[in-house]
């Protein structure tokens, strides 16, 4: 579900110009196109496909992990992904397009079933990603990721 999707086609001064949704709502669709097979190839364990979304100077911020170029944020998943089979959707609650630019605010959940047998576990995590458009399409360059807060036990 999308909460909200706002169009930013320029500056002026300190602010912005918004465009309504229908005038570009096609960039916003194909973010979420590009979103959707990025998840999708994720899940399917096809890490060639999916990092084939993220720029050559993509750059992720996770928790507890340096900043990351593309290739040691692949290294970072690889070994994930060559042991579990991952299940993850989104929500998105906010797009901001700018030009060649844009932004996600999305939520993230699902989950995480060990290959080799075990329980599965739930995951939840919110992030920002930037996006930025190419010629071969919209492709992630900038990832910000936090888990979702823990729900305090009860007393």
């Amino acid at each position: 579900m999308i909460r909200t999707v706002l169009i930013a086609a320029g500056c002026l001064g300190s602010g912005f110009l918004v465009a309504a949704p229908r005038e570009q709502g096609g960039e916003v669709a194909s973010i979420q196109r590009a979103h959707a097979d990025f998840i999708a190839a994720f899940n399917a364990g096809n890490l060639d496909r999916a990092f084939g979304f993220l720029t050559e100077d993509f750059v992720a911020l996770v928790e507890r992990q340096p900043t990351m170029n593309k290739a040691a944020y692949r290294a970072l998943v690889a070994p994930f992904v060559a042991a579990n089979r991952p299940a993850f959707s989104f929500e998105i609650d906010e797009t901001i397009v700018m030009g060649e630019w844009a932004f996600e605010r999305i939520r993230y959940s699902g989950t995480i079933t060990p290959k080799a047998g075990g329980e599965t576990s739930s995951v939840s995590w919110r992030a920002v990603a930037l996006w930025r458009r190419l010629p071969e399409g919209w492709r992630i360059a900038r990832y910000i990721r936090t888990p979702d807060p823990q729900p305090s036990p009860a007393k």
